[in-house]
């Protein structure tokens, strides 16, 4: 596969944004996201229902173990043909996104999108929005027909994929849900 050339993005609160697609060393980039961030809720499923709870805490950076295991999980997401994505402002990595190839909760048609982070400086200036369309985007020419993510349960994370469309999704995969047992499996329509 021929790597796509990168293009630039502006605008009066974000000039130049470069987003291009990552190699596989792009799994060793993620130490340059800074994750702090203040979280002011925290959201559960109740019968299927998201429930809110009003709780402070502030995340510096990578929870302790977190980052090794995630750099393996992208290597082994690019290894068997997922897709890497990278925001950058200047040489910077500001935001990261992955797309895994596997078709999730048993469906042909539902990709999963693994990952995708906007450094705490950067928030709030469309990049995420922006490593989304990018992710339906190769999903839809992947064939899928929906993307399946397993939020974090913070107040910004789920509320950012209910704003863009996603749903909680009514069947989990399995490997997620192990993996990941507070998150909140989300889906989205393409």
């Amino acid at each position: 596969m021929v790597p796509e050339a990168p293009f630039v993005v502006a605008s009066a609160s974000m000039p130049e944004v470069v987003y291009r697609r990552l190699g596989r060393e792009g799994a060793y980039r993620l130490p340059e996201i800074d994750r702090s961030e203040v979280i002011d809720g925290t959201y559960m499923l109740c019968s299927g229902a998201l429930v809110l709870e009003e709780v402070r805490q502030e995340l510096l950076g990578w929870p302790l173990g977190v980052l090794e295991k995630e750099t393996v999980v992208q290597l082994t997401l690019f290894d068997r043909g997922g897709v890497i994505y990278g925001a950058f402002f200047g040489e910077r990595l500001v935001g990261f996104m992955s797309l895994d190839s596997r078709p999730v909760c048993g469906m042909h048609d539902r990709l999963l999108l693994d990952t995708l982070h906007v450094d705490c400086n950067f928030r709030g200036r469309g990049i995420g929005c922006k490593l989304l369309e990018h992710a339906r985007s190769i999903a839809r020419e992947m064939g899928a027909s929906s993307l399946y993510v397993s939020s974090k349960p913070t107040r910004r994370t789920v509320e950012f994929y209910l704003s863009r469309g996603f749903t909680v999704a009514d069947e989990y995969d399995p490997e997620q849900l192990a993996n990941y047992p507070e998150d909140i499996p989300m889906v989205m329509a393409l």
